[in-house]
């Protein structure tokens, strides 16, 4: 599996520091020299903090000569370095720290892994968990500040080193007031879910088990502990020894169910089952997962009762419970249709066996409009997953038939008949077998 960037930025900041026998507080000299970087100051008012020009042989970091704040100068020096080593990093580079940068164009991309180079050059993870493990006594915000004043760089160095050592569960939101600044850090491994209706800070209130205050400096700091997330092995062993998804939630968040939403997904991606799960806080849908396929046409008024309502109507498997604080979650889990024989014993084409239930069931405009339906179903299954089997194709498309408006379709006698055969047709022709 590729590496994500982030990562990969990280280890070529740990390999500088190997290099240049780099430790907190970082001296840059011996970079300057070695690599032949030119190194000079220019006033430019407010349109950035610094920036590199990139060229093997004229390397030149400019820094703004109107930052008073020597802290903040050297996370500049560090971010335009970051742009040096990095080697996709090309051309010349702008460096405004103030910027909440945004994943849309090259440029924001850039400038967030100089930010990450810059951290970790300045403050490497290893040292900063060793920090938190040592000092972990004095509190977050005094912790921030030693690090700062050893490694002396800056709080926004500090920040992105924070999300990288943190242990799971830790959410930072950064506010600065004066410049309208507002950021999220995130520690590795920490899911969070979108919940209905919320900002992003609502959400952390809800989700957290505990909340700190900071003021630094310019910054605001909210500092949220959620419920961390548990291994792959250990949710699947929970699963596999009670066969309840809900059951399997209840154990894992320890009956704090509602401090737990952000792990649902990742709780059901780890089990081979495959389930869609609601979650309800009066009568409200507050949450919505899924790992599977199949999908289900909701009417959004009432939409518990619906739900139940579908899952009987359909003979669909799905445990419901009232849990806490007017909390409701049902999981409905995917059906497996076994009988896919029928395409091994001849007869009608499935062209055939589809008219033939139309003209049971429908007449005239309806009959037409039901199998521009089926075809548009059918197509799409076939057209996305041409590496299904004939199994997983039947599956897939009984899955995707049962919708009201076919139930009639559905519930035909040949049914079943039909989609084996039309599975193995369409899988027998992309493969050319005869």
């Amino acid at each position: 599996m590729m590496e994500n960037k982030e990562i990969i930025v990280r280890k070529i900041a740990n390999r500088v520091s190997k290099k240049y026998n780099l430790r907190p507080p970082v001296d840059f000299t011996n970079i300057f020299e070695q690599k032949r970087i030119k190194f000079r100051e220019e006033k430019f008012g407010t349109n950035g903090d610094g920036y590199s020009e990139l060229k093997d042989t004229n390397l030149v970091i400019v820094v703004n000569s109107e930052i008073n704040y020597i802290r903040r100068k050297r996370f500049t020096i560090a971010h335009e370095l970051g742009h040096i080593f990095i080697g996709w990093h090309d051309d010349v580079t702008l460096c405004k720290m103030d910027n909440e940068y945004a994943a849309h164009n090259m440029l924001d991309i850039q400038e967030k892994e100089a930010n990450v180079f810059a951290s970790e050059l300045l403050l490497p993870t290893e040292w900063v968990k060793e920090q938190l493990v040592k000092y972990g006594e004095l509190g977050l915000d005094n912790i921030i500040k030693k690090m700062c004043n050893d490694a002396k760089t800056s709080f926004m160095a500090c920040f992105y080193a924070l999300e990288n050592a943190m242990p799971s569960g830790n959410v930072l939101l950064v506010f600065c007031p004066s410049i309208d600044f507002r950021k999220k850090f995130i520690s590795n491994n920490t899911e969070i879910c979108y919940l209905k209706n919320m900002d992003f800070q609502e959400i952390c209130e809800t989700l957290c088990i505990e909340k700190f205050q900071y003021n630094m400096a310019s910054y605001d700091i909210l500092h949220y502990r959620l419920l961390p997330c548990p291994t792959k092995n250990i949710v699947e062993e929970t699963y596999k020894n009670s066969g309840s998804i809900i059951d399997t939630i209840k154990a894992l968040s320890k009956n704090r169910v509602l401090k737990w939403l952000h792990n649902f997904t990742f709780a059901i991606n780890c089990i081979e089952d495959k389930y869609v799960v609601w979650v309800f806080q009066d009568g409200e849908e507050l949450l919505f997962c899924k790992n599977r396929l199949i999908e289900m046409e909701i009417d959004r008024q009432d939409m518990l009762k619906e739900i139940i309502q579908r899952c009987d109507h359909y003979g669909y498997f799905y445990e419901y419970e009232e849990i806490e604080d007017s909390m409701s979650v049902i999981a409905l889990k995917e059906p497996v249709y076994e009988d896919v024989q029928a395409w091994k014993k001849g007869g009608k084409d499935s062209k055939c066996l589809c008219n033939q239930i139309l003209n049971d069931i429908y007449i005239g405009k309806e009959l037409d409009d039901k199998r521009r339906v089926i075809s548009g179903i059918i197509g799409s299954a076939n057209s996305m997953h041409k590496d299904f089997s004939v199994e997983e194709l039947y599956n897939l498309i009984q899955k995707r038939m049962r919708r009201l408006e076919l139930d009639d379709f559905v519930n035909h006698p040949e049914f079943n008949r039909f989609v084996s055969i039309k599975s193995y047709e369409l899988v027998n022709k992309r493969s050319g077998s005869s």
